[in-house]
């Protein structure tokens, strides 16, 4: 928002005018003396103001010439009247105390800017000094936790090569070992070794010789009641082989019974269930007999399955 200077009747902004704390008319600081940058007190009073406003002897304000016009007013007495507006006006020597009095209100106004610039200067060391401790602990703070993260790193550096020396004295360790392993193997354990090859080969081949003896007999059909030990020996008879029930060592059906559907009951039903069997048994040992015909027997509902000692053949 711009201001009109009391003095010149111009205008300007808020920056840069000062306020009278008295009158409260606003100045270019041109217009009222006051350099830039310098912070204006709330109380500051204009020329005009102050002018006005009951002065004191000012004592302690270091004039030049004081001393010598306060001396030759008490020589040579000037006469003085007041003004209408309560000034003193010295006669003939009035112009004269109107430049002191301005000289007197430049000379406190140059006092004040000097204080408050020194006051202004005392708070901006005071800060930099305050800036300074703050940023001094804080690097002392940053240090000291680098400090700490290196002793970490360098702990944890130190655990990491002695894993490695483990690892790599565990991969010797096992290196050497089966060096000697190898280098150093046994007789006894070779021949063991052998052995336990040669039982695996005889195991395999007494496997491969007893699917042998396994026959499978099939088309035969079948009948209530039968015997698959007998029916196995009478196929054996009829194909020119003597094969003694004792060699059996077990003939059953196999497979599930299969009636027809809608047959009646009696002899049309049972031939109707009638199917193609199959028999095997395996061979018994020579001199063994076989306990089992009447076991075979009850099971006639399965084809039959038959093997025998030394002989090889299907039908």
């Amino acid at each position: 928002m711009a201001n009109k200077c009391t003095n010149c009747g111009k205008f300007h902004s808020a920056i840069d005018g000062v306020v009278c704390g008295i009158c409260s008319g606003t100045f270019h600081r041109e217009c009222a003396g006051v350099l830039e940058g310098v912070v204006v007190a709330a109380d500051w009073a204009c020329l005009s103001c102050k002018r006005k406003r009951r002065q004191s002897n000012y004592d302690d304000t270091p004039v030049k010439g004081a001393a010598v016009s306060c001396n030759t007013n008490l020589i040579n007495p000037i006469p003085a009247t007041l003004s209408a507006s309560g000034e003193i006006i010295t006669g003939a020597h009035g112009e004269a105390g109107d430049e002191a009095v301005m000289n007197s209100t430049a000379n406190n106004a140059t006092l004040e800017f000097h204080v408050d610039l020194a006051l202004e200067i005392r708070s901006f060391r005071e800060e930099l000094g305050s800036l300074k401790t703050h940023c001094s602990n804080e690097i002392r703070g940053v240090s000291g936790e680098f400090k700490e993260l290196r002793e970490e790193i360098s702990s944890f550096k130190a655990a990491i090569f002695a894993c490695n020396k483990r690892l790599e004295d565990m991969e010797k360790r096992v290196e050497a070992m089966e060096t000697n392993y190898s280098s150093n193997k046994s007789p006894a354990i070779e021949s063991l070794e052998q052995a336990i090859e040669d039982l695996k080969m005889e195991l395999h081949d007494r496997d491969q010789d007893l699917l042998g003896n396994d026959i499978q007999i099939s088309h035969i059909p079948e009948s209530k009641s039968e015997n698959p030990i007998h029916l196995v020996s009478v196929i054996a008879l009829k194909l020119g082989m003597t094969v003694d029930e004792r060699d059996i060592v077990s003939a059953v059906r196999v497979g599930a019974l299969r009636p027809a559907a809608g047959a009646a009951e009696g002899a049309a039903a049972a031939a109707a269930r009638a199917r193609p069997s199959s028999c095997a048994s395996r061979a018994a040992p020579p001199g063994t007999s076989c306990c089992a015909p009447c076991a075979c027997a009850a099971a006639s509902p399965q084809p039959t399955w038959a093997s025998k000692e030394n002989q090889t053949g299907s039908t």
